[in-house]
Parts: C-alpha cells; sequence; structure tokens
C-alpha cells in the first residue's frame, strides 16, 4: 500500500502515468496551506507502515514548498519518496542531496534575503534625502 497526498493533480492521471495501480493507493487529497500542519502531515505518514509516500502535484515546475515536503519525507523516515507529476516526472528524495545540497541553498537564499534587506533599507533613506535636498 502506496501513500500519496495530492495536492492539486488527479490520482489517475499519477497513476497512470508512473505505472502504479490505482487500487493499491490510499489518497490524501490537501493543498498548499496543509503543509504547514506538520502534526497531520507526519501523522498520517506514520499512521500505517507504507510501502511509499508521494506528494503529486500537476506540474514540478510550478510546485512550491518541495523543500518543506522532503523535509517531511527526512522526518518521517521514508527514504524512497519523491514528489511526482502528471507528466511522469518525479523528484525523488535524496538524503545525501537534501543535507549537503538543499538545505545550504535554502541557507544561501535566506542570507541574500537578508542582505538586500539591509541594503534596501540603506540605501533607500539616503536616495530619499539626496533627492529631496536639491
Amino acid at each position: 500500500m502506496k501513500l500519496m497526498f495530492l495536492i492539486d493533480a488527479k490520482k489517475e492521471k499519477l497513476c497512470s502515468a508512473h505505472g502504479m495501480n490505482p487500487d493499491d493507493v490510499e489518497v490524501v487529497k490537501i493543498d498548499d496551506k496543509w503543509l504547514a500542519k506538520r502534526k497531520i502531515i507526519l501523522g498520517k505518514m506514520k499512521e500505517k507502515k507504507y510501502e511509499n509516500v508521494y506528494f503529486g502535484c500537476i506540474k514540478l515546475d510550478y510546485q512550491r514548498f518541495q523543500f518543506f515536503m522532503k523535509l517531511y519525507f527526512l522526518l518521517s523516515g521514508y527514504i524512497g519518496g519523491a514528489i511526482i507529476d502528471e507528466e511522469g516526472r518525479a523528484n525523488k528524495f535524496s538524503f545525501v542531496k537534501f543535507i549537503f545540497k538543499e538545505i545550504p541553498m535554502i541557507i544561501i537564499e535566506a542570507v541574500a534575503s537578508v542582505i538586500v534587506i539591509i541594503y534596501s533599507y540603506i540605501k533607500f533613506p539616503i536616495m530619499k534625502w539626496y533627492l529631496t535636498k536639491k
């Protein structure tokens, strides 16, 4: 038995694109807001011993919050989990890739955002003063 969290996709399309038997898949329909409810998601993942866990979406390129979906795989212990789409593509969870690539990238993005905020906080008042001085 497999567990599939459907974010915005259809079960039949996902199962046919990835060669799964629809009768062998337990489906939980969620939306993006549910991904913030870790107790519910992790509780469902640990409820039974599933063969595998998937997050299903229409298109991987447009799916937000993939970092948090992979974090749920890490916290629940499903090493073979994946984020799948209706086109047949999969973004598989890899412990090594998550620890050594994705976590440092999210830290770099956060630091870059803080630098931009600080730069703006300093630069814009100076520009305003310079323009109003004339």
